[in-house]
């Protein structure tokens, strides 16, 4: 009986133990998955309040272009899938987006690539990491390594064929593939739709993917007929995705309905049809009707951008939002320049002042520009984050370069 006492006595120590050690795995898990929350959470907000220190801190305006051209080149030479600023709540939001991740580089690349093409004469160095990089898109026959599919492909298409240098006749299969592609999925409507399966569907980021390389191509290889689908694409979107009042674009617009999709004047928007009109209008000769249409609409929209400019020369990522985006902002700064080049029209200089100040100010001392809105994964979402961008990168060097000019010195 005292055998058994025992036997019991072991048994219960037994339990407990077991007991003992289910609960220390348990904490041991608990504050591993506490860790893991605590470096998703936290570290890249401690990351990104550690790389704003010194923030805008540049003697000049030369020393801060020289900063962001080294940072361009250093992206140019070593493209991550995922940047830095690619954070694990926008990562997890491109999973579930079914967003390919290539297709994102693709977009960056072909920014920075039309950045390093205004750099031969104030960074070098930038513009043969360009150049080397719009070559190593290309086989040696001249057709594109990795086929150019969609429409937005276009986009990186137009990097390389306006990149100063590149020779016409070997880069036009690749060229000529892209040209066939858009008007492949124009089809029977004449217009390109952003996604073949939704044909009814245009959004302004398809303006600034085609129309600049349909324009180019056209003139590069005199091809009038791509020249007038870009002109088709624009008048569209200046017809059916402007509000009626604002002046501003919709993200986008199903034609079937006349409905607009997603926010009218969102800072990308009004970007990519302001970039879109921009960069093609110079392949159109001056006299051209077109091109006088054209430069009524940019003033226009020139004239609805500036008020949503802020005093401190932040463009906002919608009219009545107070989060700004410094990519956006950057590519309309640009675009009010060339505005005010054809007008005089000091207004349009103050704020092309206001903005490049403010750009300045938003980049951190390694050269990247703060305060961007990550790329957009679906129509209608808008990050309500704050974080350098590639995108914003390459934009601010654009800028820089694009406006340099008697008159133009940066207030701040």
């Amino acid at each position: 009986m005292q055998w058994a006492g025992d036997r019991e006595a072991v048994g219960e120590c037994e339990v407990i133990g077991v007991r003992e050690k289910v609960w220390i795995v348990f904490l041991l898990l608990l504050l591993l998955l506490c860790g893991v929350a605590i470096c998703v959470c936290f570290l890249p907000l401690l990351r990104k309040r550690l790389g704003r220190r010194g923030i805008g801190a540049f003697a000049d305006e030369a020393e801060w272009r020289d900063a962001v051209g080294q940072k361009a080149k250093e992206m140019l030479r070593h493209m991550p899938v995922l940047p830095e600023e690619d954070t694990p709540a926008f990562c997890v939001a491109m999973w579930r987006s079914g967003v390919d991740a290539q297709r994102l580089v693709r977009g960056r690349l072909a920014k920075l690539l039309l950045a390093a093409g205004l750099a031969q004469d104030r960074a070098p160095d930038l513009f043969l990491a360009g150049r080397a990089c719009a070559e190593s898109l290309l086989l040696p026959d001249g057709k594109w390594k990795v086929p150019m599919d969609r429409a937005e492909d276009a986009f990186l298409a137009y990097a390389v064929l306006s990149f100063p240098g590149m020779e016409l006749g070997r880069i036009r299969p690749a060229m000529e593939q892209t040209a066939h592609l858009l008007q492949s999925l124009a089809g029977e409507s004449d217009t390109i739709p952003a996604d073949p399966d939704a044909p009814d569907l245009r959004f302004a980021r398809t303006v600034s993917d085609i129309c600049p390389f349909l324009a180019a191509y056209a003139a590069a290889y005199e091809e009038p007929f791509y020249l007038n689908l870009a002109m088709r694409q624009l008048n569209e979107y200046l017809l059916g995705g402007m509000h009626p009042v604002q002046g501003l674009p919709a993200e986008g617009f199903d034609r079937g309905s006349g409905l607009p999709i997603g926010s009218f004047g969102w800072s990308k928007a009004c970007a990519a049809l302001a970039f879109g009109m921009m960069e093609t209008a110079r392949y159109l000769p001056g006299a051209d009707f077109r091109s006088v249409k054209l430069r009524v609409h940019s003033r226009i929209l020139a004239d609805r951008l500036c008020p949503l400019w802020g005093e401190d020369g932040a463009f906002p990522r919608l009219p009545a939002a107070s989060l700004p985006d410094t990519e956006a902002g950057a590519i309309l700064t640009v675009f009010l320049w060339d505005v005010y080049q054809k007008t005089e029209n000091e207004h349009y200089l103050d704020c092309v002042k206001r903005a490049m100040a403010n750009l300045r100010n938003c980049t951190r001392k390694n050269g990247m520009v703060d305060f961007a809105q990550p790329e957009s994964l679906r129509p209608g979402f808008y990050w309500e984050t704050e974080t350098p961008t590639v995108g914003a990168l390459a934009a601010a060097f654009y800028a820089a370069v694009k406006t340099e000019g008697p008159g133009r010195a940066a207030k701040g």
